[in-house]
């Protein structure tokens, strides 16, 4: 029970941290296609 809340815990540390990433690179892409444009 307990490895199952640690592995939990840890699977969603990991998919904020990778929603920030994709967050971070959507902004900026939309700010150099801005640029471009």
């Amino acid at each position: 029970m307990h490895k199952l809340f640690l592995l939990t815990h840890k699977y969603i540390d990991l998919s904020i941290k990778v929603s920030i990433y994709i967050a971070l690179l959507g902004h900026g892409a939309l700010e150099e296609s801005a640029i471009l444009a």
